[in-house]
């Protein structure tokens, strides 16, 4: 330490500012990274506090809003956000994470674009809280978010997974194509309906 700090901290000490002994000196720091990620999941599955009657688990949401998983209701922001997407809400896909999941194929509920993610059915489960009809509230497993590097499309024509490329049909229409079997991969149906009037 510094014969200065040392000189102003006594200094204070004999005014009443700091005093000399115990911890109450020492400013309290604020809340970290691993802080706040740890608030966040208290939040999404912690005490009835934080928990909405209106939550829903991932199969049943229609928007993100109504998810009871902190991470698909407010996403973190990535460090660097994918510009073009090759996996869309409603497409099949599997899973390539080494885990519990790998090998585990679902569709897309959701395309989580700022946090690079998606959720995927009957994958990447975590804990959530509801209230169920009689007003209590009861914890589940639900479907989480997994990054979209985790993930790959499954080839219509082979059902295997692959990789995609885009192609242009007549030098206009814009189409995605598995690699190594060339089959057009066709935009969900589910894209096409509006999710509100």
């Amino acid at each position: 330490m510094r014969v200065t700090e040392v000189l102003l901290r006594s200094f204070s000490a004999q005014r009443g500012k700091i005093p000399r002994k115990g911890p109450e000196w020492a400013p309290r720091p604020g809340p970290n990274a691993k802080q706040r990620k740890s608030h966040a999941k208290f939040r999404s599955f912690g005490p009835n506090l934080f928990a909405s009657p209106n939550k829903k688990i991932s199969s049943e949401i229609r928007f993100k809003s109504e998810s009871c998983v902190e991470e698909i209701r407010n996403p973190p922001r990535a460090e660097d956000v994918k510009h073009t997407w090759k996996v869309l809400r409603g497409d099949y896909v599997e899973v390539i994470r080494i885990g519990n999941d790998f090998g585990k194929r679902g569709k897309v509920i959701e395309v989580l674009r700022r946090s690079n993610s998606v959720v995927v059915a009957n994958a990447g489960f975590v804990k959530g809280v509801i209230f169920t009809p009689t007003g209590t509230t009861k914890e589940v497993l639900t479907e989480g978010p997994i990054h979209v590097s985790d993930v790959m499309l499954v080839c219509p024509k082979t059902k295997k997974r692959t990789k995609v490329d885009f192609k242009f049909i007549d030098g206009v229409t814009k189409v995605r194509v598995a690699k190594v079997s060339g089959a057009i991969i066709p935009r969900p149906d589910i894209l096409r309906v509006r999710r509100a009037a």
